[in-house]
């Protein structure tokens, strides 16, 4: 079950179909509003507000269940195995701010995302009290986002994500899902460059035709199957078809796994 907003959609079919290839039959759905940020979930969990999409993808393809639009109908509706959260910037409710905030230092980012994550993982965690936690470590924007002009403000908005993520993976005893430090990888490799996001009007999310969405899969597979991505399996729904592309979009994920997690933890 992933909670997030429109940065967690192309999750599901990647996720789903490169654990198909590997030899899984899983359920993978994901529970979206578009531009949700933590206040909201709080809000709407708390007043059981049907805000989301039931999005899934298994071994009937993919479908949206209509009856189910509420986080607490979905945290009962399976017995989940796994469940990843995904923290998005915003200064302040109703302030949309989404890009590097040069005066939101580390100290007042987790006292902004502790006002409502503490009581977003105490609910999930009693809810489902035997799932796997994961932080959903996005990535930071792609240079020509109105808040990215360079790569040193890009590197600047991962580091904060970085910090700030690691600090509530160690926090609330949740394993984290490094898709961000994957994307740093990927862009620091010159045969792949910052071209990950969906371009020439977005800049943030990651389905556009230089396989982000496929990058992205292959991290949350790594992490939550202790499997490596590299191999002949799923090649990504909207990812480069040449080999040689498709093993260095596989090499970065399984990088940034080995860096949290260990060398022999993907196998």
């Amino acid at each position: 079950l992933l909670l997030g907003n429109s940065l967690s959609t192309t999750t599901p079919e990647e996720l789903y179909k490169i654990a198909e290839g590997d030899g899984y039959n899983v359920n993978v759905t994901d529970l979206y509003h578009a531009g949700a940020c933590g206040w909201q979930h709080k809000e709407w969990i708390q007043n059981a507000a049907p805000e989301y999409e039931y999005r899934v993808y298994n071994d009937m393809g993919f479908w949206l269940h209509g009856d189910i639009k509420t986080v607490n109908d979905a945290v009962d509706y399976l017995d989940w195995d796994h469940v990843s959260y995904q923290e998005w910037f915003q200064k302040n409710k109703g302030d949309t701010v989404t890009g590097v905030l040069k005066d939101f230092t580390f100290e007042a980012a987790c006292t902004l995302f502790e006002s409502y994550n503490d009581w977003i993982y105490d609910y999930l965690k009693t809810e489902i009290p035997n799932a796997k936690f994961y932080c959903f470590q996005h990535w930071s924007w792609q240079v020509g986002h109105g808040h990215v002009k360079d790569t040193a403000t890009q590197t600047q908005m991962y580091n904060m994500i970085q910090e700030t993520t690691e600090y509530f993976c160690d926090k609330y005893d949740v394993i984290m899902i490094p898709s961000g430090l994957a994307f740093q990888y990927a862009r620091q490799d010159s045969r792949i460059g910052d071209v990950l996001c969906k371009t020439p009007n977005d800049h943030v999310h990651d389905n556009g035709p230089t396989g982000g969405q496929y990058l992205n899969g292959c991290v949350f597979y790594e992490v939550m199957f202790q499997r490596t991505c590299i191999g002949d399996m799923w090649r990504g729904s909207n990812a480069p078809a040449d080999n040689e592309t498709h093993e260095i979009l596989q090499q970065h994920p399984h990088n940034a796994v080995a860096y949290y997690f260990g060398e022999n933890y993907a196998k």
